[in-house]
């Protein structure tokens, strides 16, 4: 859900007082959102640091104000920096990973027909696809985090020498001799 207009007002009011020259978002979609409206209400950078998310990347902008949504598209609004941090997402819910996983799956596909695409952001979109299709039943199944029968040692060593999927699966050996 895109930020509570009294939320943006209360951060546009610091943001003023303290003659801010960019903002540091760090969290959810909400988070993040809420420093793309500082960036276009200020023209002032944001740095995002997505704990989950994925509009972090994207052009649009949303407020919510009476239960209603507002969005609109501005290349204003788009993060100078986004870092991510896969440690930040061990403390995450499996069920708001997968959420989260799901966003993302979301906005894969959705780069594959938005009408400013290139064939660079298809291949990318593709192999996202295939990333997060191998890697969200295994997220929901074995999660890392304190959700994780594993320890810590053992989980994080996992958790950080995953292989995303190959495109194509190799042929099968033969072993006809």
């Amino acid at each position: 859900m895109p930020p509570i207009v009294d939320d943006f007002l209360d951060a546009a009011e610091q943001a003023r007082r303290l003659d801010a020259d960019g903002y540091l978002a760090v969290g959810g979609g909400s988070t993040i959102g809420l420093g793309k409206a500082l960036a276009l209400e200020f023209g002032a950078p944001v740095v995002a640091v997505p704990t989950y998310s994925g509009s972090e990347m994207t052009p649009i902008w949303g407020l919510t104000e009476n239960a209603q949504k507002r969005t609109g598209q501005d290349r204003a609004v788009l993060p100078r920096s986004v870092v991510y941090d896969p440690d930040l997402t061990l403390t995450l819910p499996p069920e708001v990973s997968a959420t989260s996983g799901l966003n993302a799956l979301a906005h894969a596909v959705e780069a594959l027909y938005a009408p400013d695409g290139s064939p660079v952001i298809a291949a990318m979109a593709e192999q996202g696809v295939r990333d997060l299709a191998a890697a969200l039943p295994a997220l929901v199944d074995d999660p890392p985090g304190p959700w994780s029968p594993a320890p810590p040692r053992s989980r994080r060593r996992s958790w950080r020498t995953h292989t995303p999927t190959p495109a194509r699966s190799a042929a099968p050996a033969s072993s006809n001799s």
